[in-house]
């Protein structure tokens, strides 16, 4: 079936927008649209977009690098954001994702630097690796019923504040909040079992955070470069990784259940001063250039 042209400014293929070729800065997609496509809007001079209702997926890079789009909606039937869809819209302000959606691709939303806050739905769908990395956000919530936050999903959002997790949350990822500058304060729920390698890495302003007590894996440098003087590792985790806390940690208190310490746990950590062990345990090596080598 060949390209049908609804007029100058779309062409449309069963049901596909494939191409937006006008340049007017309020656009409308015609009812009837299923799928915006691959690149249709890309670097576009839009400033708001208007999609129907009936619309399923919104492509790679559908919007990719529309610096002017400052409001779009997402209507109640989209089910997929694909790769880079609205990267680069550095005059997003806002975006209401709904329930509908069950897919978050990589680089959703990345670099959009006007964005500030963003709502998850609880239907656990998938956000996939760095779907809002670098974007401009101070508020994140995610509500409840989602179990996972993806890698690097917040990565070097400096302006992020506030961070609302529901209890169903189960696994923070690899590198998920890096670099959030802005983050001073966060409540972990006791449901999550898993913190994984640089979550919180360079989180500067975040302070003492109480871990989960189901907490069963704090991957490598997970809080490193943190503001953490104090930690309690809750009763039943079992191993600690390599440095998963930042220098500036002065009071580590391990409960029974450890049996065993990497290597490179504790080392750098040159403010260590007092370790609680509850049961005695040759665990020494592990302190290396700390204060406590030298004793």
């Amino acid at each position: 079936m060949g390209v049908l042209k609804l007029n100058s400014n779309f062409e449309i293929n069963e049901n596909v927008l494939r191409k937006y070729t006008g340049s007017d800065a309020e656009v409308c997609v015609p009812e009837g649209i299923i799928k915006i496509g691959a690149g249709a809007f890309k670097r576009s001079e839009a400033i708001s977009a208007t999609l129907p209702e009936g619309l399923i997926t919104i492509g790679d890079d559908a919007f990719l690098e529309c610096r002017k789009l400052e409001k779009i909606n997402i209507p109640s039937t989209v089910r997929v954001i694909e790769f880079q869809a609205f990267s680069g819209c550095e005059s997003l302000r806002e975006i209401s994702i709904p329930d509908s959606v069950e897919l978050i691709g990589s680089y959703a939303f990345m670099n959009c630097k006007s964005l500030k806050e963003i709502t998850l739905p609880g239907n656990n769908c998938s956000v996939c690796d760095d779907a809002f990395r670098g974007s401009g956000m101070e508020k994140l919530i995610v509500l409840e019923g989602k179990t996972e936050l993806g890698n690097r999903m917040c990565y070097g959002c400096s302006e992020l504040k506030t961070v609302i997790l529901p209890e169903s949350i189960e696994t923070i990822g690899n590198g998920t909040f890096t670099n959030c500058s802005s983050l001073s304060d966060i409540n972990l729920p006791d449901g999550i079992t898993s913190i994984g390698s640089s979550a919180f890495l360079m989180c500067e302003k975040l302070g003492n955070v109480k871990l989960p007590k189901n907490i069963r894996k704090i991957g490598n440098l997970a809080f490193g470069g943190c503001n953490m003087t104090e930690v309690v590792i809750p009763d039943g985790m079992m191993t600690l990784d390599k440095c998963p806390f930042g220098v500036d940690l002065k009071k580590i208190t391990l409960p029974d259940s450890i049996v065993q310490i990497d290597l490179d746990t504790f080392t750098g950590c040159r403010n260590l001063e007092d370790i609680e062990f509850s049961k005695a345990n040759d665990f020494m090596y592990c302190f290396l250039e700390t204060p406590f080598s030298k004793k």
